[in-house]
């Protein structure tokens, strides 16, 4: 997920950017150039980019597979379809705005073929290698928007992430982040990842306060220290036993969240603050389902 954020990044403010976003009219032929040089061209420069400042610090080793479908029990899988979601629809959005020819399939194109080329450099890593599972998300991910968009020409489904500090970095730093902001990439048992969905757009029985809610089923994990099993942990800045001690489960969790599509339409300026909903879920009450049941006021 890290890996894909900065080309992400640069499609987010192109889309929303007012240069972009936009139709000019006396310059409608030079953005549709900009855009159809400059969305495949910051694919490349981001996959040279990850290889200089990423995969350059890994021992390299000749094309392989790589059978990860148990690391994390999934979570990096899950992780992959959110991120090609995401891609997917901030690119759609700009061709779409743009009026680029045939904008869904550019950018289910793009999205795959850009998520594919990761996958390549990992297929070229000692640490890693090739894995289908992560194309296999990728492909979910890419699927989900452009399935909805192309029959629905909206998203009731919507994948959404949220991340709430663990202790359990403090076992692994290095694996698990070292700080607040690598933990929310690198941490696994802190990251929820959300499908949501909005039960209006699904029935013929409109409620009216479901127009602004979602429904939203998440999935998590914890006790995790490392990717298949816990190692010992010999030292560490945390109490050891608590460390040598951790139960590994996942975990699913039922709760609520704001349809931000639906509250932008009708106030642009409280829209343009929610903007960042568009992926993160909003906190609510939820009730996590793992070995017993638990209730949590708030759930980040």
């Amino acid at each position: 997920m890290i890996r894909s954020f900065f080309l992400i990044t640069v499609l987010f403010f192109l889309c929303k950017n007012p240069l972009y976003a936009k139709s000019l009219k006396d310059s409608t032929n030079t953005i549709k150039k900009v855009i159809n040089i400059g969305v495949p061209s910051a694919a490349i420069i981001s996959l040279v980019g990850i290889n200089e400042v990423w995969y350059k610090n890994y021992a390299r080793s000749d094309f392989h597979f790589f059978d990860d479908l148990k690391e994390w029990n999934g979570m990096d899988k899950v992780g992959h379809a959110c991120t090609s979601y995401h891609l997917n629809k901030v690119s759609h959005t700009l061709f779409e705005k743009n009026h680029i020819k045939n904008p869904l399939l550019k950018s289910s194109i793009y999205t795959f073929g850009y998520m594919l080329g990761v996958e390549l450099l990992d297929g070229y890593s000692t640490k890693w290698g090739f894995s289908i599972y992560d194309v296999i998300g990728n492909g979910l991910g890419t699927f989900l928007y452009s399935i909805q968009e192309s029959k629905l020409k909206s998203q009731p489904f919507k994948i959404k992430f949220s991340s709430t500090k663990t202790t359990y970095a403090t076992c692994r730093p290095s694996l698990l982040g070292e700080n607040r902001l690598q933990q929310i990439f690198k941490d696994y048992n802190g990251q929820t990842y959300w499908v949501t969905f909005n039960y209006n757009e699904l029935s013929n029985k409109k409620i009216k306060i479901f127009d602004y809610v979602n429904f939203a089923f998440g999935y998590s994990v914890d006790g995790f220290t490392g990717g298949h099993n816990n190692p010992e942990i010999i030292s560490c800045n945390c109490v050891i036993s608590e460390c040598n001690n951790l139960k590994r489960t996942s975990q699913f969790i039922f709760s609520l969240d704001l349809n931000t599509s639906k509250i932008k339409n009708n106030h642009p300026i409280i829209g343009k603050f929610l903007l960042p909903f568009d992926i993160i879920k909003i906190p609510f009450p939820a009730f996590i389902l793992n070995n017993s049941k638990n209730f949590r006021l708030i759930y980040f």
